[in-house]
């Protein structure tokens, strides 16, 4: 069985009225006679953000005409992962090609949101342990000396 083409897949950040979407593009894939393209989305742990060990669901399909698809259903704070596959017909598309294609490669989106509960949201410099860490409007690493004792 031949498979179709790995299209590339890319995703930009949209802000509209205070709710966040994310949009999906793609390269079409060059064979003829595709039905749909297949859009899928797992939703990555706090403590797995590469999302290696996430469960994909398909959410929506798109036309064979289609090279973009808008997800609207995301929340603050949480972070994405998507993928999308052509789907031939049981005759096959031009390429011999039939049922799913193997996926295209994986986009990550995180989507802006508010602070975990109990922190700021933001990276804090650790004082007193030795190492070094950057100095705010210099740019240049400075040793932080440990604490007396």
């Amino acid at each position: 069985m031949r498979m179709l083409a790995i299209f590339l897949l890319s995703l930009a950040l949209a802000n509209m009225s205070e709710a966040h979407s994310v949009v999906l593009t793609w390269t079409a894939t060059t064979s003829v006679g595709i039905q749909q393209y297949n859009i899928y989305r797992a939703q990555c742990a706090p403590t797995d953000p590469l999302c290696l060990s996430a469960s994909y669901a398909a959410i929506d399909t798109m036309p064979a005409a289609a090279t973009s698809y808008t997800d609207v259903n995301v929340g603050d704070g949480a972070v994405y992962s998507y993928y999308v596959t052509a789907q031939c017909p049981s005759a096959g598309c031009s390429d011999g090609s039939t049922g799913e294609s193997v996926g295209s490669n994986f986009a990550i989106a995180v989507i802006p949101g508010t602070a975990p509960t109990g922190g700021s949201g933001q990276v804090q410099p650790v004082t007193g342990n030795g190492q070094s860490q950057p100095v705010t409007g210099g740019g240049a690493v400075q040793p932080v000396k440990p604490p007396q004792l």
